[in-house]
């Protein structure tokens, strides 16, 4: 039995080891490159790498030419079992406004190795509260949002296309 716990102490160890030696930021910009497939590009950022997570500041985010958000802080957390994306202080740019509030002040996605197959996601901002999960292998996304009274007010067209709620709330599902 004491040759078990010892297996499980040396795995434990090599695999913290591992989290804390991966080059961070090689990974981070192999992510960079399969997004920019899709039209999306990540400029002016500051990265700062520690040892079980990448700090990101000051990134702009550009979608097929066009700048459509600047994001004050991203930390990804990569702790093997259980890893986070933040994203803090979102700022939209103006072509967004007709649709939805321009400030987000956090969005959070995690991914859990004990359930493989979903992301689950947060966000607060002048918009509401939104969570949900995106199911991988399906790639279908869905979302509830506890709307703001801005939203309520001067977004009614945005919110037409969203399901309401008996309790008040709106949902969204869309395959990606």
């Amino acid at each position: 039995m004491v040759g078990f716990y010892r297996f499980f102490a040396y795995m434990l160890f090599f695999f913290m080891m591992l989290i804390v030696f991966l080059p961070k930021e090689n990974l981070y910009f192999a992510v960079e490159k399969e997004l920019k497939k899709d039209g999306v590009i990540l400029y002016s950022e500051t990265i700062q790498e520690d040892p079980f997570s990448l700090d990101i500041q000051g990134s702009i985010v550009n979608f097929q030419t066009i700048d459509i958000a600047k994001v004050a802080h991203i930390e990804i957390g990569l702790y093997g079992f259980y890893n986070t994306f933040d994203a803090q202080d979102i700022q939209l740019y103006t072509f967004s406004k007709n649709f939805l509030p321009s400030k987000i002040k956090y969005l959070r996605a995690t991914y859990l190795l004990f359930d493989p197959l979903h992301i689950k996601i947060m966000a607060e901002g002048e918009f509401g509260i939104l969570e949900g999960q995106y199911n991988i292998k399906e790639h279908l996304l869905k979302v509830t949002i506890q709307p703001s009274k801005k939203m309520l007010q001067e977004y009614q067209n945005s919110l037409g296309l969203l399901k309401k709620l008996k309790n008040g709330e709106y949902s969204y599902e869309t395959t990606l």
